[in-house]
């Protein structure tokens, strides 16, 4: 499941940076080394460094949203699916809490 998860964010993550034609240098857990300017010239790579983290910002946004709608469907068929209530909970605090990405 983590696995998925992280595909999924990274996945999203570099497609954005590609859009802007960055390079990956390296990707670490949930997060991207990104460079411009590199591995060639590139004379606006200020402006495209910074469309890119602020695209980067919306699109980590949207994808947390999406995913605690997602948990908050999966809470409200516990009954149904024999999953821990605890566990539920926890996940919706998660979601409620704008610090906590899942």
């Amino acid at each position: 499941m983590l696995g998925e998860l992280l595909n999924e964010y990274v996945g999203g993550i570099t497609d954005t940076v590609f859009a802007h034609e960055g390079t990956v240098a390296k990707v670490i857990g949930d997060a991207i080394q990104v460079l411009f300017n590199a591995p060639g010239d590139q004379p606006d790579y200020a402006q495209r460094a910074i469309a890119c983290a602020q695209e980067l910002d919306v699109w980590a946004q949207a994808f947390r949203e999406c995913r605690c709608r997602s948990q908050r469907r999966d809470a409200g068929s516990i009954g149904e699916t024999g999953h821990d209530p605890s566990d539920a909970r926890l996940r919706l605090i998660e979601c409620s809490n704008p610090a906590v990405t899942p």
